[in-house]
């Protein structure tokens, strides 16, 4: 009986990505000089290219092999770094969390926490402080 919930929950968000209006896809690529955290994968430091599409953040590594695809939802608020593309990042102690990938002033996503996520990752607000890279040398909308 669990598999068809979790089936049916699956099924649900792939229709949901496909029934979604048509958007283009959005790419930012940064150069992020600290390891950081993405859906519980570590991440070096590095060049990225995140790419927007509907509902899902696809990551992709361009100085190393790292890939990672997340669910999102449309970040509430307005990017922290006025209109230029940007990436927010929640610092616990030593580990840095990708946050929200804002692609303009009115176009932010925000990851979903993935179940199994430490405690304090949910409580971001509370524990963690915000730490935002803009665009500029380091990150570049395309």
């Amino acid at each position: 009986m669990r598999s068809i919930g979790t089936s049916a929950v699956l099924a649900a968000v792939f229709l949901g990505t496909l029934v979604s209006p048509v958007h283009a896809q959005e790419t930012v690529t940064a150069k992020v000089p600290f390891p950081f955290v993405v859906r519980g994968e570590e991440c070096p430091a590095g060049r990225y290219e995140f790419t927007a599409d509907g509902g899902l953040i696809t990551m992709r590594g361009e100085d190393n092999a790292s890939r990672v695809v997340a669910i999102t939802q449309p970040a509430d608020g307005r990017d922290p770094a006025g209109d230029r593309p940007a990436l927010v990042f929640v610092r616990f102690e030593k580990e840095y969390v990708l946050s929200q990938v804002w692609e303009s002033d009115g176009e932010g996503r925000a990851l979903l926490r993935p179940s199994g996520t430490p405690k304090h990752a949910r409580n971001q607000t509370e524990q963690g402080s915000l730490v935002v890279l803009a665009s500029g040398p380091e990150v570049i909308g395309k």
